[in-house]
């Protein structure tokens, strides 16, 4: 699990849209919290149109009119450029189809997000992208 938690945050940091589009859930994902599941189509689409969930993962250029900083806009592929991270590797209690993968700051051990695996036949697919 620690290789593909790798790999997943390796693909953040260099843009490979394609390779998260190629593990997304086939049942879907949730990018963020309390946000409604996005078909794995639908996530694919943006990833390809660079557009909506492309956005909050890759490049804050296409959020915003301007391209700008804000507060309130959380850039996952920023937090990982901008900082030395760790992952601490865990699991869903009553659910040993699922894992997470916590990416911490490695200096202060704050969380900055965190991705859950599910197996589905045979291979470990991305169903959540948790961040606050």
């Amino acid at each position: 699990m620690r290789h593909l938690a790798d790999k997943v945050l390796e693909a953040m940091r260099n843009g490979d849209a394609g390779f998260l589009a190629k593990l997304v859930d086939p049942s879907g994902i949730v990018v963020g919290v309390d946000m409604p599941r996005m078909s794995a189509k639908r996530f694919r689409r943006e990833l390809i149109a660079k557009r909506g969930v492309y956005c909050v993962i890759f490049d804050r250029i296409c959020l915003q009119p301007e391209p700008r900083k804000s507060p309130t806009t959380f850039l996952l592929r920023e937090a990982l450029l901008e900082q030395p991270v760790r992952i601490q590797l865990g699991s869903v209690q009553d659910a040993p189809e699922i894992a997470t993968a916590e990416v911490k700051q490695a200096n202060t051990q704050e969380t900055l997000f965190t991705l859950y695996f599910r197996h589905v036949e045979h291979h470990w697919t991305l169903q959540n992208i948790e961040y606050w």
